[in-house]
């Protein structure tokens, strides 16, 4: 605009470039690399900036009322977006204390000891086979009457058995030790 400015200025001069000219509007790129332009620009802004700083106390003291109560709206904002995600993601503490999941350990916990008893109980009846480089069919857990489970399962079994607490492991370990 200041640009504008001055170049409607020099179109009402006679010995102007730009005499009876009508002034558009210029780019930013061209104000800028434009040296005379710039230093146009740059002392407007600096005057600017001189009426802006002479401020008195009131602007000041008004400025940090209105500083504080914006950090004010900022804590209690952050505050509550912090409940709403407590509410909405309970901790990990929590759910573990849900009745449901330690229904379900629990669950785990006796189908895995009545797995391990049967394995125990029938020693020459079950055959457990974990590695047949030559058949890969015949991985798993196998009966008299054929595949129990299958290879996949039998991995399953093992890793919920390694998933347990140590202390689940140890009543584990003590129930077993009265079948051995």
């Amino acid at each position: 605009m200041l640009i504008s400015e001055l170049r409607s200025a020099k179109a009402n001069a006679a010995g102007s470039p730009y005499y009876k000219r009508q002034s558009k509007p210029q780019s930013y790129t061209t104000l800028l690399r434009n040296p005379i332009y710039r230093s146009a620009i740059q002392d407007r802004f600096a005057k600017r900036n001189e009426v802006a700083i002479q401020t008195s106390k009131d602007d000041l003291e008004e400025l940090h009322w209105e500083l504080t109560r914006l950090q004010a709206e900022n804590n209690l904002l952050v505050n509550k977006i912090a409940q709403f995600d407590a509410a909405n993601f309970p901790s990990p503490e929590s759910v573990l204390e849900d009745q449901s999941v330690v229904k379900l350990q629990r669950q785990v916990m006796v189908l895995l000891k009545a797995y391990k008893g049967v394995r125990l109980s029938c020693r020459g009846v079950v055959d457990e086979r974990y590695d047949d480089e030559l058949n890969s069919n015949a991985l798993g857990l196998f009966g008299i009457y054929g595949l129990i489970v299958d290879g996949a399962e039998l991995k399953e079994i093992n890793n919920a058995f390694k998933d347990l607490t140590d202390k689940q492991k140890s009543e584990l370990e003590n129930a077993l030790s009265k079948l051995r």
